[in-house]
């Protein structure tokens, strides 16, 4: 417990360094095969657990990543920034996002009365983080 306002930060006060997804006998990340994605146990914000390998050399490495870099290093072509698709699951803070209650429904286009401007309606669900965050994916 700091005593003194004019004591410096203590490692506590300083946020958490995360290990970089490489192979460090590699010095690259390249050839890595993500093995397992999990939830932290105690659950900490933006943190899970991940486990991978090296497909040239075979080192293994287990430790606590980001969601920002599992997805960032998971991210093929158009992901969204911050959001981790593994499987069927969406992650963004830690933990699966689950199904809002509203769901858009029918497919067609149609045109905004206001602006004459046409947009497409494709079947989707708004899936939501309990941190607030929310993304609608199609069906």
């Amino acid at each position: 417990m700091k005593t003194n306002p004019h004591q410096s930060k203590t490692e506590e006060d300083a946020p958490l360094q995360m290990p970089q997804i490489v192979c460090s006998a590699c010095c690259t990340s390249e050839h890595l095969i993500i093995e397992s994605i999990e939830s932290l146990v105690p659950r900490r914000d933006g943190g899970i657990a991940v486990e991978y390998s090296c497909g040239i050399c075979e080192s293994f490495y287990a430790h606590e990543a980001s969601v920002q870099d599992v997805a960032s290093f998971l991210a093929e072509g158009d992901e969204i920034p911050g959001v981790l698709r593994f499987g069927r699951y969406y992650i963004h803070c830690g933990e699966p996002m689950e199904e809002g209650d509203m769901k858009i429904s029918g497919v067609g286009v149609d045109e905004d009365e206001v602006t004459g401007l046409h947009y497409v309606r494709i079947p989707s669900v708004v899936l939501r983080c309990r941190c607030g965050f929310q993304i609608a994916i199609p069906n």
